[in-house]
Parts: structure tokens; sequence; C-alpha cells
């Protein structure tokens, strides 16, 4: 994986049919024959073995992506994707927690944290052949800062308002200055695909972007800049990758990545599915198998032919998220007045937390194998998951104590509280309909709070209508959903900021109240310091903040088990990201073993 990006993503259920199968079928040895000239300047990989070339590995998940255009595309779906088809300025590896080059390769800042100048790889080239410059970059950034473009990276690469300044003295070097210091600057910088001017530009121009690289276009005509290019896109059966024969990672012999002729991300129709696919063989590895079914998996490695990574808590959160956006220009907010006066008032919010059981959520949805989360930060994160933050956990009088505070009691005895003006309180909770675990967990909720007296209507939908109905349409009441974290190495505030990209409210042009000022004023401290101390005591006082408002309502994590089937070397599965990318963040360094070459 090249860059770590926020964005919806769902938890996954899978199936525990008690069988096994093979492996993936038609694996063969390659005829591929490396015709190129060498990289210029290659990126020598420290990969654990040494591989060959051949054979195909195929990853089960239950969605489609969106679009093959990373700078507008707003799912995990589509970014496991997207992040195979295209380069950033550096890497962030999985397996040794550190940034490392790849385009760029070296780069120095300077101590201000203000500055970063990144020297890129000389003898890159796109999937076409044409070369990547500097000019590329700048095309890149332009794109994502134009404010015509329907991207919500935007926001990455601004601090309060204000753009990141990047220019290139020459076709080899770019300059990025940000407008405060920011001790995250390689990240942010790093967090962008570096798109094929030569390719785009006249689509950026023409305003036709948004469009660009959809899911129709030919593979021929998708060109990209990273470890693989388009093959075959089958909508809502598969997407096929081969191999960008101008690559510029080798190995430690010279040999050019990627190792794979293809990498398959194979679309199943649910969770259900997925589990039996990799069961039966026909799959190498499940995007993200359900806790209910991690212990089928470590139990039945050996005769089972595959290897159950148990990587721990996972460092995505999991949260429900009322609607709080507020009307505009006189109108009503999207729920309307009367829900509204409800979920924008944080003593509501905090009593539906204290109406869940957690406890008795992990027992029962997730079989045991899940921790309780309070921050941004989960308990899997070792760096700045450790903080000590207040919380609202289950109390339901608490709850009911809450609810009479507001003056929403049970006025006609049938069981629901209404508020003063005899509204029932009742909304819809909508979920992923691909995955059991979630829609457990809804019905977990909406039994927990029919304890307190409010009615909820679970209302399961697919996953990319859901993520429209949150950064789109804004039309739901509140959703169950998870968020994968950003990059690995920073503390998450970028969901908490005014600005930023958080399902309960569109991005504001200015805090509406002076929590959410001094929250701002937080991120902006946490972000333009290297004083690790320093940035945990503010961390923590935003993430108390955050409670305090209760802008979420926390739902345990689970603690994930990745299987993959034997045979292949270079894998090493990782928690630090819930999509297929824990398991392909490195992609082009996996390989097909000699003997599984040969048996299939």
């Amino acid at each position: 994986m090249r860059r770590f990006a926020a964005s919806a993503a769902c938890l996954v259920m899978l199936g525990s049919i008690p069988s096994c199968g093979g492996s993936a079928a038609t694996n063969e040895r390659s005829s591929y024959v490396d015709k190129m000239p060498p990289p210029e300047e290659p990126l020598v990989m420290k990969t654990t073995e040494v591989g060959s070339y051949g054979g195909r590995f195929i990853i089960a998940g239950n969605s489609s992506p969106q679009t093959f255009n990373p700078v507008v595309s707003t799912s995990t779906y589509s970014a496991d994707i997207t992040d195979q088809l295209f380069v950033s300025l550096s890497q962030y590896r999985l397996d040794r927690q550190e940034r490392a080059p790849s385009l760029a390769s070296s780069w120095s800042c300077t101590d201000d944290a203000m500055s970063c100048t990144f020297h890129l790889r000389r003898g890159a080239k796109f999937s076409d052949g044409h070369p990547i410059t500097s000019e590329d970059v700048i095309f890149s950034f332009n794109v994502l800062l134009d404010e015509r473009i329907a991207s919500y990276q935007r926001d990455y690469y601004q601090m309060e308002g204000v753009p990141l300044a990047v220019e290139a003295p020459d076709a080899f070097t770019v300059i990025a200055r940000a407008p405060k210091p920011n001790a995250d600057l390689v990240g942010i910088v790093s967090s962008a695909s570096i798109l094929p001017k030569h390719v785009l530009e006249p689509a950026f121009k023409s305003g036709t972007f948004n469009s660009a690289y959809a899911l129709s276009t030919p593979p021929d005509q998708l060109v990209t800049s990273g470890p693989w290019t388009l093959k075959q896109y089958l909508p809502n059966e598969r997407t096929v990758l081969t191999r960008n024969p101008y690559w510029f990672d080798v190995d430690a012999n010279g040999q050019r990545l990627p190792y794979l002729d293809e990498l398959t991300f194979l679309v199943v129709p649910d969770a259900e599915a997925a589990d039996l696919k990799f069961r039966a063989g026909e799959a190498d590895a499940l995007v993200q198998p359900s806790p209910a079914n991690a212990q089928w998996y470590l139990d039945h490695q050996q005769e089972g032919g595959f290897t159950a990574y148990d990587v721990g808590p996972e460092l995505s959160i999991s949260a429900m998220f009322f609607n709080q956006n507020i009307g505009v220009d006189g109108k009503a907010p999207p729920v309307g007045r009367v829900k509204a006066s409800w979920f924008q008032n944080p003593l509501f919010r905090r009593a539906v937390s204290m109406a869940i059981d957690r406890e008795a959520m992990i027992q029962s949805v997730l079989s045991g194998r899940g921790v309780k989360s309070w921050a941004g930060a989960t308990p899997g994160d070792k760096l700045w998951g450790a903080l000590d933050v207040p919380h609202d956990d289950h109390a339901p009088e608490g709850a009911r104590t809450l609810f009479e505070s507001l003056r929403l009691s049970d006025r006609d005895g049938d069981g629901t509280v209404e508020d003063s003006a005899g509204h029932p309180v009742a909304f819809t909770l909508n979920v992923s309909s691909g995955s059991p675990a979630v829609v457990a967990m809804g019905n977990f909720i909406r039994d927990d709070l029919a304890k307190v007296g409010v009615k909820v209507t679970l209302a399961p939908m697919d996953f990319n209508s859901l993520s429209a109905a949150v950064n789109q349409s804004h039309q739901y009441d509140a959703v169950l959903m998870g968020y994968t974290r950003g990059r690995p190495e920073q503390p998450s505030t970028r969901l908490w900021t005014s600005t930023g990209l958080h399902p309960w409210q569109k991005p504001l042009a200015q805090p509406l109240s002076p929590e959410q000022q001094r929250v701002d004023e937080l991120a902006r401290q946490i972000v333009g310091s290297t004083d690790y101390e320093a940035r945990k005591r503010w961390l923590l006082e935003l993430e108390t903040i955050v409670n305090k408002q209760a802008w979420v309502i926390w739902l345990p994590v689970p603690i994930r088990v990745k299987p993959v089937r034997n045979g292949f070397g270079n894998v090493h599965p990782s928690v630090l990201s819930p999509s297929a990318a824990g398991i392909l963040w490195n992609g082009e360094e996996i390989f097909m073993k000699v003997q599984a070459l040969e048996t299939h």
C-alpha cells in the first residue's frame, strides 16, 4: 500500500460452513519475459524472499469499485484497487511501520516543518512508457486542489483553508510548502496519487475530469503510474490487474517487479459467499473474515492449506453516527427540525451511547474476539491508542436520566418516549447489507435502545448507496459504519476538525461551537508539533471533547484474523489496514512459490 487516506469502510462478516478446498485455480508457470530496459534508477526492495514470475493471486470481497479515478473515489473498495494502479512520492511500509522511498528516491524537510523537497526517481515511467516527471506531480496537485473536482481529499492538502504550495524547479525536484508548521508534511504530500498529465489534462481543462477513468474506461486507455495496470473489469464480478511493464521496483537480483502475472479482486454477493469461495479453494485470501469465524480459521490451518494470521485489534473505528447537518438559508435540516433537535443535542447522543451494552455485543456479535474502543486510535494502535479517554459506557439508568432532562419521556405508556410536543423518539439506522456483522450490531443497538424507550428501524442497504447517502445526498437519520485510519504514524485528527470529512456533518467553513473551535485549535497544535508527549496531551484533550460532545457513538472493534492460502511468498498481512490493502499492501512483492506453480 502506497498511501493511507481516510475513507468509508464496512465491517465484513463471513460464513461458517465447515468445509475446505484446495487452492485458487489455474496457476501455472509464467511465460513472461521482461523485455524492457532495466530501470534507470531502480528501487531495490528488501523482500523476505526472492521470487519468480508466474501465477495469480485472488482476493474475495463483497463490493465493486466505484471508479478507477483515485481523486474522486470515496470508498475503500475503490482505493484498494487504485492504490495498486497509482504511485505516490513515498510509501508507508506496513511490515516495518516506517515511511520509505517510492517515486521520490529521497527527501529532506526544513526544521520548521513547513517545507519538504522531494527528489524524483529518474527513469520512472507510466504504464504506456511515458516518463514520469515533476510536471505530473504538479498536475496531480492542481487537480486535487481544484474546487471543480469532486474530491473529498482536498482538505488533506489545506491548513485552515490555505492549500499547500507545490512547485517544481526542475523535472526531478518537487518542493511542497505548508502555510503553517506540519509534522506530517511528507505523509500528506505522499497521499496524492500521481496522475498522467499527458492523458488526463484534456479532461481537466474541459471540466470532465470527474468522469475520467470511470469503470467504463477500456483497459488500454487507463494509463497508470503504479506497479499494476488494468487488464479486465467485469461489473459486480471481478477486477483483474496485470503488471506495469515499466515499473521501477526490482528485487535483490535485479528482477523487475511485480512477480505475479495477475492480481484479481473477486466480487461475491455477500460475506457468506466470500467465505465459501475461500473454503472451496476459489480465492487465495479474504478481505475481512468475521470474528465469529476466526477460531475456525485458526483451528483448520493445516488441513485447509492456509495460514490464519492473527493480527490483533483492528485499527479502523466502528461507530454509529447521527446526521447533524444543519439547514442552509432558512431551510430545514436534512432530517427535519424535530429530529435535528434531538440529534444535535450532545446529551441525547450521550444517552444513546449509555443505552448500548458493548460487552454483550462483544460476546455475541464478535464471538468474544473484540475490544472496546473510545477514540479515533483503537487499542490496536500502539503509538496513539493507549490514551485513557473519558467515555460513556453501558448505563441504561443514566440514559433514562439524560432523556428526562431533555423532557423526553413515555407520556402515553406505549413504551416509546416522546418529546414535549408528543413526537415519538424514533429514527432509522442504515447499515451495510453486505456485512452480517454490521447488521447484527445494528440489531443489537435497536434492541438496546428499545429498552430505554427509543424506537429504531434498521434499514440495510448496499455499501456504495450507503456511502453516497452519507457523503453526497446527506439523506439519512443515523448510520453504522467503519472508518479507516489515516497515516498510522500520525494521530487521527482530521476526522474531528470543522473542515474535515466527518459522516455526521458536511465540512464547515468555520466552527459552529466553542467545543468545535477548541478541537480545531488542538488539531493545529498536534499537526504542527514534533513533541510526542505534548501531542499526546493535546490529543487526550481533543478526544475528551469529542466524547463529551458524543459526535460519534463508539462501538467495539474486532480482533482480526486474515487467512491466506499457502504457496505464496512475501505475504505479510497487517492490521494497519482493514481492507484488501491489509494483505496486498506489498502486492508487487508477493509471488507464487515454484512448488505451487508446478502443482497447479
